[in-house]
């Protein structure tokens, strides 16, 4: 993108100079404008686009038993639960919806994920500190009210609910849900 850039103000430099260029001045400050401006561009889409939650960023299947559950973490670190209610705990539409008071995960969607100097990410969930150690782009432990596990983990904390889970979903991708979402 950068190399582009350059490219395409010597390129309109060299048309400038070949057409004459006659004001002196004003092709000068439009070379240098479009070249500001491709630099500004550049910059701000760098700027904008964080990496912080990449490494966590995705869908995770929390499903217990027939009852089908999601959370899915942005590229934000924000967390968002989904229930598919086509199973056969919710006997109801071959639809998902954004969970909602009594479904899993449901106080918890909204929240987002704090990024720490460690690697490992934390949110606080009734005014408790949960945290998920990371190996690489993998969830290894979940930490939270003094209890450590490596795999999911299942606990109300400060009155709130919750169900993590260090596993991706790979029967289905966030675009799959967003595609079904009730109506």
């Amino acid at each position: 993108m950068h190399m582009n850039a350059k490219l395409m103000t010597a390129l309109m430099a060299l048309t400038l100079s070949a057409c004459g260029g006659g004001g002196g001045s004003s092709s000068g400050e439009s070379a240098s404008s479009v070249t500001s401006t491709t630099q500004s561009s550049s910059s701000s889409v760098a700027s904008s686009e964080s990496t912080e939650f990449n490494e966590i960023m995705g869908l995770y299947d929390t499903s217990s038993g027939t009852d089908k559950n999601y959370y899915y973490i942005d590229s934000s670190g924000k967390l968002t639960a989904y229930n598919y209610l086509g199973d056969g705990a919710d006997a109801g539409d071959n639809c998902y919806r954004v969970a909602v008071e009594g479904d899993v995960n449901a106080d918890i969607t909204g929240s987002s994920l704090n990024a720490e100097s460690s690697g490992d990410y934390s949110i606080n969930i009734g005014g408790n500190t949960v945290t998920l150690e990371m190996t690489g782009d993998e969830i290894t432990r979940i930490k939270a009210g003094g209890i450590s596990a490596g795999g999911s983990m299942s606990l109300t904390l400060g009155g709130v609910s919750f169900r993590l889970t260090p596993d991706r979903a790979t029967d289905l991708t966030i675009d799959d849900i967003t595609s079904m979402i009730c109506q």
